[in-house]
């Protein structure tokens, strides 16, 4: 077997163990997105509105902003052997602590509690991709790991109203979703045993252009924020996630209050978003690839959200609702591969590139955060239609930053590689 087809390998406990990791991931988006399904059951058994639902769920997204950098900072320095799983079973004790909840604050602490083990699930896989995975096989790989969250979604929205009435409510939805967390505890520690053993980690390969000298100078944290690019998709990305997360949120409360659908139909309705999400994962690495196309994937896609979401407000029609939101669900992930990809361009060191990482995933988190807790109030003061129609418009200001950043296509990146190499050998 040629080296290049050695290097291009990931073995087979790699694979499990990147399963494990992912199924963890899903887990956490199951009950994330699935909490909009669940919005009714937990108001009626506290007596809640909107405005207190909404911060109840934006707890998990504001300790995710505040300690996403400080826990994959920890995590960097830390055996991955166990550092996620720690991570697993802190998440597993918030869900544990939120099932068994009698008052509003208990609700909170376990929210709390349970956003705090989420914060690092994609960061901290970082360290593993960059030790096991081929740079060459990094796009299919975040690729399926896009596709995984969205599937979880999927369960969380499209069957979790079957799920509550087959497991008798959303309390018993978290204790099993603590259940399975603690497993995949166990499962990591046992796989990463034997990869450690089995498989040497794979060599950081780095533009010729990259300066070790000048890397040892500074920090991780302070590399991946030295990046245009890394600044710009931070500041960018709540833009499509303010409205992404009231969708989930909010929009089966508006289907079923304001359009007459029942819990069935309004799961339906959402739950086909993450499904096309998940398609859209998996054929983006390939039809940018194919295409050569990357920045105007990102700024079309901001554009045409903004439309799209609109229109589903308008919609009375549960087919065409259904065909609307799949298309959105479709073009909202369509970037999300390319968006994170980009970052492993920069020629950054390993520990740079998970920092950026978590800077980008302390961002969605604060978009998260604005989704839920904005327009809950929103929602509170002008109404359900008013508070998320205001909210539409946020992508448009992802497209706006988008404008301003490298684009990362082969062709783009080419280009400024040749312009480079004859700006050198002009002054030399």
């Amino acid at each position: 077997m040629s080296e290049s087809k050695i290097k291009s390998k990931v073995s087979g406990d790699v694979w499990i163990l990147l399963w494990v990791g992912w199924l963890a991931i899903a887990l956490s988006q199951i009950l994330t997105f699935g909490y909009g399904m669940m919005v009714p059951g937990i108001m009626e058994d506290f007596a809640m509105d909107y405005d207190t639902i909404g911060s109840v769920g934006a707890v998990a997204s504001w300790i995710a902003v505040v300690a996403n950098i400080p826990i994959t900072a920890m995590a960097a320095r830390s055996n991955p052997k166990y550092s996620l799983p720690s991570i697993y079973l802190v998440f597993a004790a918030g869900c544990l602590l939120f099932s068994l909840a009698n008052s509003l604050p208990m609700l909170y602490i376990g929210r709390l509690i349970a956003g705090a083990g989420a914060t690092g699930l994609v960061s901290c896989m970082v360290v593993i991709k960059i030790r096991r995975v081929p740079a060459d096989k990094m796009v299919e790989i975040n690729g399926i790991e896009n596709f995984v969250q969205p599937l979880g979604q999927t369960c969380g929205t499209l069957l979790m109203a079957q799920i509550l009435a087959l497991v008798g409510g959303w309390r018993t939805v978290y204790q099993g979703i603590c259940l399975l967390m603690i497993l995949c505890a166990v499962l990591w520690i046992l796989f990463y045993s034997k990869v450690n053993r089995r498989d040497p980690d794979i060599p950081v390969q780095r533009p010729d252009s990259s300066n070790p000298s000048r890397e040892k100078e500074k920090s991780p944290l302070l590399l991946a924020l030295s990046q245009k690019t890394v600044i710009l998709y931070a500041l960018a990305y709540p833009g499509t996630i303010i409205i992404w997360i009231g969708f989930f949120y909010y929009f089966p409360s508006y289907f079923m209050s304001e359009r007459g659908f029942t819990d069935v139909q309004a799961g339906l309705a959402t739950g086909l978003f993450p499904v096309f999400s998940a398609i859209a994962s998996i054929v983006s690495p390939k039809l940018s690839k194919k295409l050569d196309v990357n920045k105007s994937v990102l700024v079309g896609s901001g554009i045409a959200l903004s439309i799209l979401y609109f229109i589903i407000l308008q919609i009375s029609s549960l087919p065409l609702l259904c065909l609307v939101s799949a298309f959105t669900g479709f073009v909202s992930y369509l970037p999300v591969p390319l968006y994170f990809t980009n970052v492993y361009k920069l020629g950054l060191p390993p520990k740079a590139v998970q920092m950026a990482t978590s800077v980008l995933l302390t961002m969605v988190s604060l978009g998260s955060a604005l989704g839920s807790s904005v327009i809950g109030e929103l929602i509170t003061l002008y109404g359900l239609y008013t508070g998320l129609a205001v909210c539409c418009a946020t992508p448009l200001w992802y497209s706006l930053l988008c404008l301003f950043t490298p684009d990362y296509s082969a062709k783009a990146m080419a280009k400024r590689a040749a312009e480079k190499a004859a700006a050198s050998s002009v002054q030399s």
